[in-house]
């Protein structure tokens, strides 16, 4: 039991300071030497529990992913009780929050889009796009949701021109949402001294308004709720 529970240590060692390396150069240029000596073990240790460079990379992936999936099933375990615009809001700090201490799950999305990595596809990323229609999509029907959970509230529709207020308020829609919360953890991923917990409050505050009806704000909390 003891032999095991160093056997996993090492291994996880390994994985992080691998991270740290993966996060830093990428996947081709990242020395092994390099990830051996922060993890303080021999290259012998390293190819026990690895094969190569490349399945120790996919072994930083699959712990990023196991994160991201996290992520997603509580959000989607709240989806039938809570608003569905607080629950992406608070998806989105818990992510912000978590890329900012957690260099696996920012190494893992790195190399998840690394094509010497993963040649013919994509290993790892977040679909926001997905996420966001998954989230707000009302699973009975508009009608149906409403009568059921009237707080079960989707994007409102869109405003007409004859919407006195259309001119002076935005009219958001998913997919401008989708590219606003990509666009957000791509710049995180490449500069996170960017992006802070207060950066991400700020934006959901100058996107509420064109993504709620007038009178509805009240029942959000841009800085999230900490539900995440």
């Amino acid at each position: 039991m003891i032999k095991q529970e160093r056997a996993e240590r090492t291994r996880e060692a390994i994985i992080r300071a691998a991270a740290a390396v993966f996060e830093r150069d990428g996947f081709t240029a990242a020395p092994l030497g390099e990830i051996t000596r922060l993890a303080t073990v021999t290259k012998g240790a390293l190819y026990f529990h690895f094969a190569s460079k490349r399945d120790l990379a996919l072994a930083v992936v699959n712990e990023a992913a196991d994160t991201v999936h996290w992520l997603l099933e509580h959000a989607r375990r709240r989806q039938t009780a809570e608003l569905p615009l607080q629950i992406l809001i608070d998806l989105s700090h818990a992510l912000v929050g978590r890329l900012a201490d957690d260099q696996v799950l920012r190494a893992g999305l790195r190399l998840g889009t690394d094509e010497d990595l993963h040649p013919e596809r994509v290993g790892l990323s977040l679909d926001w796009a997905g996420v966001v229609d998954e989230v707000l999509r009302r699973p009975g029907g508009a009608a149906d949701a409403a009568s059921q959970n009237p707080d079960l509230s989707a994007l409102p529709a869109p405003r007409t021109p004859s919407d006195s207020a259309a001119a002076a308020r935005p009219n958001l829609g998913k997919d401008a949402l989708a590219c606003v919360l990509t666009g957000l953890e791509l710049l995180f991923r490449r500069s996170p001294q960017l992006v802070e917990q207060e950066t991400l409050t700020s934006v959901w505050r100058l996107l509420l308004p064109g993504l709620i009806d007038s009178g509805e704000a009240d029942r959000y909390e841009p800085s999230g709720t900490g539900s995440d």
